[in-house]
């Protein structure tokens, strides 16, 4: 009884995803601004590699899991006496039972100083991104359990279709706060294999500010809210760095739309760098109904940093 309530629970939340057609659920944007934000793209004078994979409600059939590879750095040749330019890609892998969304994404962003006192050496910095997507979806009709197996609609072939779409988004930061606005998935494109159901837009606002002391220490308390026709989630963050080497913290998920709020997730998030590498793990334990179903959620990001000599990482 239990396996048949655990699949028919997945059956409900597969069909709200297909019909919203969420982005995939990502908790390492606490570790690395850049899967937040395009206007991210640049803002360390190195290059960053990571391949990142998720693993979305651990132990039930079929549920969703995602794979990544990206790339980030700042081009030099193009920096300027007023600003410099950071390039990006993406490379997404979205498995959602018979439902597979492929995403190719390139990114850019314009960095350039809004303020600064000479005298304490202190400035400001405002960032504009751009990212435009091709992405694939395709919807494998084999897996599916149809209701009337003799419609001629549903044959159990593999239906496919392109889309492409673009993200853009602002940031305002200094060594201590960070502050941004991204919009993603503006073009709102109607999907024809899903009855023309649209890709929707999302809004996201983050908040973040780091206190550091001259032991190595940093503590950084971050609010971010994910907003869509359809949906309002904040989430609450904070994350302690020790010496440039370990990091972990929590952060909570909530559900804030009057009709529909409700506690969504807890996090817990671990961090280590060794040199020029470094290992990011989030554990995202779920607080709605689903979660007795399921062992959680596991995102482990591997990064690879090539920075200039005598630079340091960039607390996040």
């Amino acid at each position: 009884m239990k396996i048949i309530v655990s699949l028919l629970i997945f059956s409900i939340g597969f069909s709200l995803s297909m019909k919203a057609q969420e982005l995939p659920v990502f908790s390492q944007y606490l570790n690395s601004k850049y899967y937040l934000s395009p206007a991210a793209v640049g803002i360390e004078p190195c290059s960053n590699f990571m391949v990142s994979h998720r693993q979305q409600w651990t132990g039930m059939q079929d549920a969703p899991h995602t794979q990544g590879i990206s790339g980030f750095t700042r081009l030099d040749v193009l920096q300027t006496a007023t600003g410099f330019t950071g390039l990006g890609f993406l490379l997404h892998n979205d498995n959602n039972g018979p439902n597979n969304i492929k995403r190719i994404q390139l990114e850019t962003a314009y960095h350039f100083t809004v303020w600064k006192d000479k005298i304490k050496n202190k400035e400001v910095k405002m960032s504009m991104g751009l990212a435009a997507s091709g992405f694939q979806y395709k919807l494998n009709e084999a897996g599916l359990t149809f209701i009337d197996q003799g419609d001629p609609l549903l044959n159990g072939s593999i239906q496919k279709t392109n889309m492409l779409n673009f993200d853009a988004g602002i940031m305002l930061y200094n060594e201590n706060f960070t502050a941004s606005f991204t919009a993603t998935q503006i073009k709102a494109s109607d999907i024809e294999m899903y009855n023309n159901e649209a890709m929707l837009r999302y809004f996201f606002y983050y908040l973040s500010y780091i206190d550091r002391n001259e032991k190595g220490l940093g503590f950084q308390p971050s609010v971010m809210l994910k907003t869509s026709d359809k949906t309002r989630q904040l989430d609450l963050s904070a994350i302690m760095y020790i010496n440039h080497l370990f990091s972990f913290g929590a952060s909570y998920r909530r559900n804030i739309d009057p009709n529909n709020a409700q506690h969504l997730a807890v996090m817990l998030l671990l961090g280590f760098d060794f040199g020029e590498y470094n290992i990011k793990y989030s554990y995202d334990y779920g607080l709605s109904g689903i979660n007795q179903y399921n062992y959680g959620s596991h995102e482990i990001l591997l990064g690879y940093r090539i920075c200039k000599k005598g630079v340091m990482p960039k607390y996040w």
